[in-house]
């Protein structure tokens, strides 16, 4: 890269005319308005933008604003004082130069559009003004002060009179140039029509500001007047606004611009047309544009390189063309070049040492508008090694470097030297052997060193791009929010020269070793990252806060009592450069804050809405925005609480109200504290409460809405009650027993007893004995204070009654041990026969007795009860029986078995002698759970599936004397499951019939027929033509049964058909199969399924690579199965033109027509296909046969004109194929 001075002045002028925009660029626009009877009006709002630099697109929708003549919005007027008008339709202007050579720069592109709407606008006093607004202007003009920040205010007045006559606004017949010359005459009639022929008068006027670039775009637009731009003093003014000696004026009368433009640049102007009727000015329409004055001037060829060239066939060419639309090389002469180039710059290789002419066409507007220029350029054999060796220092905030020239020659003749460096917008120019610096904040330095031996003005060149290794991100601390549960990368802007290790590695679903790792945003955290490479180390830290956009809320639903809301909550804050907040009142902006906790206070109470948004928010993946309403409450409630004594008896009601003073609104609710603990909720503000402790009682009260707003107050009072005085007691007494009253008294309070039946003592006794003879209750009433109490004792009279029943002993032995059911403690002893002369007497629970013989035995108990400690005797009797000569014998009279059921007869045979003359029961228990009462001797039974029988008899006589007595008998049953099973086969299938068959019985089938076995088989294999139930005759041992098998014979399904059409197709087509059956089916299959659209139904389309034989398998719902088959033979197509189809022509008009320029075949395996424009450059390339090209390069439109292509294919089947031609490209 080599400097000249006509470089140098070219780049100044590219910087003036060509400086990147990163913001949105209004260029201008007009609002007009027609009446069209009835108060309606059509509104139409023109709007002109920077095509080349502006983003974003026109509004979609614009919002035009409706004020009165007090500069309020009149929100009775459309949407709330708005009319929304979406884009209609948008259209490029083009340039027009008086000179056809002249090249205008591809920067200047302006697009416009026009919205139109209909809205009904009544008569008012005042008219209406009407606003258009949105930001921002260029940055590069260059008449008004800090252009980007400046946004654009379009602007219409319908006055009273306009109204009265349904007036219709003048129109501006043309838009201004685009692009004007400098130092050229401007003449432009910037005249308007006036469909009701009144009197127009054009003046040059102010262009407005009003809208800001944080606010780029209000709905409703802000409320008006507005500040006009600020003029660049002194070279521009609002009388001067090109600057120049001749200043831009307009005729008043014809609405000619005069002027002539000396300064290059864009400047805005502004034009308003009045339209007067009668005299008096009814109307104004205001433009506002922008002029672009820049040189015009013809393509110029001009190029640098060098003369001659040392040991160096490569050589690189400096394009200095001004104005060229395309630039055309040849080398070794333009009429028979070695070879030509359309890069702009190009870099060529001669074939050998020697002199070369070199030429450079600049493309111009039209082939006579081309300028060439030829140089010659000779490559000396001569050696001239060059290389750079580096030194460099340690890394820190900046690094030194110093490059040093080696050079290496056959020549004994001086050097010189050129260095040139770059980096960040920065360089050094050096004419030394070696260049040192410093450099920081930049990664890549371009080096470019140029030898020049002073012998034969020989040049050697070296170019290469130096890291400088250094850690641009050392120490940075990168805040990122992201929403809960997103993921996110920590450090996408990492940089791919560097390496990085992270920490913590296990919050990571990547590995540490990641540049920008991702991170599961489900809690706030803080990552470290060791940065390093080859020379360098740092570090970077990123902290991830949260958002929660479901539960996050600026503030309470709800203020109470104020209009002030002091905003803490801002999860945005540290992670953008700046949060904006919104204010809103009855959906209208009416105040905004860029501090990060903003306090703001509302003009009124009710319903508002608060917005925050973030302006460049790091790593945000939620919605840009939040938007919650507020509702402010003004609650006019005080509360002034009391109590007053209701009753005082045994505990104290006391009644509480709240005293509210003000209003209450809406649904409501009253909460009553009582000492901190106890809550009562009633909406009422009277609550009645019950206190029964001597206490200080405090008691908040608050009043709460159904907004959550509240209000308390307090109060406390003392209870003054004696609550010892109250009580209750339980007691108990043996009968004939007495017992002592124990009340609570207190000296000087007066008592009494309500009733004094049973007293051994006086009745004014504080302390009586009574003696009651039934239960009863006593009440001790005590008066103190207006308080009454009562003391209650509930005496039971408790009169016990203990029970024993008498002993029967049935045992072969006399000695006993006889349990008795109360514990030791209870037992004040027992005799055993008299008491005088006892067998035997204790006091324990359990003893052992032997008695004399058998026999009865007199018993008696003395015990005491366990709750009433009350005492009873109680006589009873022991008496022993001998069991020993019982006998018995169970006897099997009839036994019968059938399949799994048994019938049988039973007799107990019983002998001996029992404990009473009565008659014996006889219980019979059959396997354990079949118990059957008989008194008589003999059972019938009758039962199934129960192979074992097991039989215990209980002989049981008067007393209660039993003994037991059992026999066991056993079968082998013919289980039967189920009566009859049923097996279903297809035709032609066999099946076994009885696979559970026992292999110790005996067997008999019939029917024979379909038997593949002999019918005595326990389990023969059957294959019945029909349906055929089949019955076998089963014995074992000791029962018999039968087993009934049916087997259902189903019919099979019936391919009739199986046909593909066609069945020969040529490869990369289709063919229908079809298969034609019989029977109820329920799925179909074919194989091989690879190649059909849908192998499961009877009709699939088939799109075979081979020859390939089809099998269709079609199933009833049984099974039962069907096949048929048919071969589809696939020819190869010849790789030929009549099968690789290629148009001739394409339209890119988004159409979706014919937009796409490919190739067109099903036979092609591989390709390349490209396309050139006519000076040979390559503008599209693909290898993909289902791709083309869209007629743009690098992102732009190419234009109309005949472009070749070159294919070259490798078929199916491995043929080549290799054809070239043209295109026409139609726009």
């Amino acid at each position: 890269m080599f400097y000249s001075i006509r470089w140098l002045l070219l780049s100044l002028l590219l910087i003036i005319l060509c400086q990147e925009i990163n913001a949105t660029h209004i260029i201008g626009g007009e609002i007009n308005y027609r009446c069209l009877g009835d108060s309606t009006y059509e509104i139409s709002l023109v709007v002109y933008r920077d095509c080349f630099y502006g983003v974003p697109y026109f509004d979609n929708p614009a919002s035009i604003g409706f004020f009165d003549s007090d500069n309020e919005l009149i929100r009775e007027i459309g949407d709330n004082g708005q009319l929304f008008m979406f884009v209609r339709n948008d259209d490029t202007l083009s340039p027009i130069l008086d000179d056809k050579c002249y090249v205008i720069p591809p920067d200047v592109c302006v697009h416009t559009t026009t919205y139109r709407d209909t809205i009904t606008l009544p008569f008012r006093e005042g008219g209406y003004f009407l606003s258009y607004q949105r930001c921002c202007r260029n940055e590069t003009i260059v008449n008004i002060v800090d252009p980007d920040n400046a946004g654009a205010s379009f602007t219409a007045r319908i006055s009273e009179n306009a109204l009265l006559e349904c007036n219709n606004s003048a129109v501006f017949n043309e838009w201004p140039p685009i692009y004007i010359c400098a130092n050229t005459p401007i003449n432009f009639d910037h005249s308007a029509s006036d469909i009701d022929g009144d009197s127009l008068v054009y003046k040059l006027c102010e262009p407005l500001t009003g809208v800001i670039p944080s606010a780029p775009r209000p709905q409703p637009p802000n409320n008006p007047p507005y500040d006009p731009v600020v003029w660049n003093e002194p070279l521009f003014s609002f009388d001067n606004k090109l600057g120049g000696t001749d200043p831009l004026t307009i005729d008043p009368q014809t609405g000619l611009i005069t002027g002539t433009p000396t300064i290059i640049g864009q400047f805005v102007v502004g034009v308003c047309v009045e339209e007067y009727r009668d005299g008096v000015l009814i109307s104004t329409t205001n433009r506002d544009f922008q002029y672009n004055v820049g040189i015009c001037q013809a393509s110029t060829a001009a190029f640098f390189t060098a003369e001659f060239y040392c040991d160096q066939l490569e050589v690189r060419f400096e394009n200095l063309s001004e104005r060229s639309l395309g630039s055309k090389w040849y080398f070794g002469g333009i009429d028979n070049p070695i070879d030509s180039s359309t890069a702009f710059e190009p870099t060529f290789t001669f074939p050998d040492f020697g002199t070369y002419d070199v030429t450079l066409v600049s493309i111009g507007n039209f082939s006579d508008c081309n300028d060439t220029i030829t140089q010659s350029v000779t490559i000396l054999d001569l050696q001239l090694e060059v290389d750079v060796d580096i030194e460099r220092g340690e890394c820190s905030d900046t690094l030194d470097l110093k490059f040093i020239a080696n050079v290496l020659s056959d020549s004994l003749s001086d050097f010189s030297y050129l260095w040139e460096l770059n980096w960040s917008n920065q360089n050094i120019f050096s004419t030394d052997t070696f260049v040192a610096f410093s450099v920081s904040n930049t990664r890549q330095i371009d080096v470019y060193l140029r030898v020049i031996g002073e012998e034969f003005n020989c040049w050697k060149e070296v170019s290469f791009t130096y890291e400088s290794d250094l850690i641009l991100e050392d120490s940075l601390v990168r805040n990122v929010i992201a929403c809960t549960r997103d993921t996110i990368g920590l450090f996408p802007g990492f940089y791919p020269g560097n390496s990085y290790l992270w920490s913590p590695a296990d919050l990571l679903l990547d590995p540490p070793d990641s540049p920008n790792p991702r991170f599961f945003a489900d809690t706030i955290a803080s990552f470290t990252a060791e940065v390093f490479n080859e020379n360098c180390t740092g570090v970077v830290f990123v902290n991830v806060g949260i958002y929660d956009e479901e539960e996050f809320k600026l503030a309470p639903d709800t203020i109470c009592g104020s209009r002030t809301v002091q905003f803490t909550e801002n999860p945005f804050a540290g992670f953008a450069d700046i949060t904006l907040w919104r204010f809103f009142e009855d959906s209208v902006i009416i105040s905004s804050s860029l501090q990060p906790f903003p306090t703001y206070t509302w003009p009124s109470f009710g319903e508002k809405e608060v917005l925050l948004r973030p302006i460049r928010a790091y790593g945000l993946n939620c919605p840009d925005s939040i938007r919650q309403s507020i509702y402010l409450f003004d609650l006019d409630v005080v509360l002034e609480p009391s109590f007053e004594r209701i009753e005082c008896k045994d505990s104290l009601e006391v009644q509480l109200n709240a005293g509210v003073v003000g209003e209450i609104i809406g649904s409501h609710e009253f909460i009553w504290i009582i000492n901190g603990t106890d809550t009562l909720e009633n909406r009422d503000s009277i609550v009645n409460l019950i206190v029964t402790e001597n206490q200080l009682v405090e008691v908040e009260v608050v009043f709460r809405n159904d907004f959550g707003c509240s209000s308390s107050a307090s109060l406390s009072f003392q209870s003054n009650l004696l609550p010892q005085l109250r009580g209750y007691e339980e007691l108990s007494v043996c009968l004939g027993d007495s017992i002592q009253l124990n009340p609570p008294v207190i000296s000087g309070v007066p008592f009494s007893w309500d009733k004094t039946d049973f007293f051994l003592s006086p009745s004014n006794s504080a302390d009586p004995w009574v003696k009651p003879d039934t239960s009863i209750i006593y009440r001790l009433e005590s008066r103190f204070e207006d308080c009454t109490y009562s003391y209650y004792f509930d005496i039971e009279v408790v009169e016990y009654t203990a029970q024993l029943d008498s002993f029967f002993i049935c045992d072969s032995v006399l000695t006993q041990v006889i349990e008795l059911p109360f514990p030791d403690s209870l037992i004040l002893g027992w005799f055993v026969g008299e008491i005088n002369s006892p067998i035997l007497s204790g006091e324990q629970n359990s003893f052992s007795v032997e008695f004399p013989d058998f026999g009865s035995y007199p018993f008696t108990l003395i015990v005491r009860d366990s709750i009433s400690e009350c005492i009873d005797t109680i006589f009873s009797n022991i008496s022993i029986f001998d069991i020993t000569a019982w006998e018995a014998e169970i006897v099997v009279v009839k036994s019968e078995c059938i399949g799994d059921s048994i019938n049988l007869i039973l007799i107990a045979e019983i002998l001996g002698e029992f404990s009473d003359d009565g008659e014996i029961d006889i219980l019979w228990i059959i396997n354990v759970d079949t118990i059957t009462t008989n008194i008589s001797d003999s059972l019938f039974l009758s039962f199934a599936e129960t192979p074992i029988v097991d039989i215990v008899i209980l002989i049981e006589d008067g007393n209660e004397c039993s003994q037991f007595f059992s026999r066991i008998i056993e079968f082998e049953f013919v289980e039967i499951i189920d009566l009859i099973d049923t097996l279903i086969i297809c035709k032609g299938d066999s099946v076994n019939l009885l696979p559970s068959f026992n292999s110790g019985w005996d067997y008999v089938w019939s029917p024979a027929e379909g038997l593949l076995e002999v019918i005595t088989t326990s389990n023969p294999l059957a294959s019945p033509q029909n349906s055929t139930l089949y019955t076998a005759e089963i014995n074992s041992e000791t029962c018999i049964g039968s087993k009934s098998v049916f087997v259902e014979v189903l019919d099979l399904p019936i391919v009739l058909d199986v046909s593909a059409s066609p069945n020969e197709i040529i490869f990369g087509d289709e063919s229908f199969l079809n298969a034609i059956v019989e029977g109820d089916i329920v799925s179909v299959s074919w194989d091989p399924d690879e190649t059909l659209d849908d192998p499961n139904i009877l009709n699939p389309i088939a799109r075979p690579t081979e020859t390939t034989t089809y099998t269709v398998i079609i199933e009833t719902e049984d099974g039962c199965l069907a096949t048929g088959q048919i071969t589809i033979t696939v020819l190869d197509l010849p790789c030929e033109d009549a099968f690789i189809f290629i148009p001739n022509a394409f339209t890119p008009n988004d159409d979706g027509v014919n937009d796409i320029f490919r190739v067109r075949s099903v036979n092609i395996d591989r390709m390349s296909f490209v396309v050139y424009n006519r000076w040979g450059q390559e503008v599209f390339r693909t290898e993909d046969v289902s791709k083309g090209w869209d007629g743009t390069f690098k992102g732009k439109e190419m234009p109309p004109d005949v472009y070749a292509w070159h294919l070259e294919a490798d078929c199916i089947g491995g043929e080549r194929f290799i054809q070239k031609g043209n295109v026409n490209l139609i726009r």
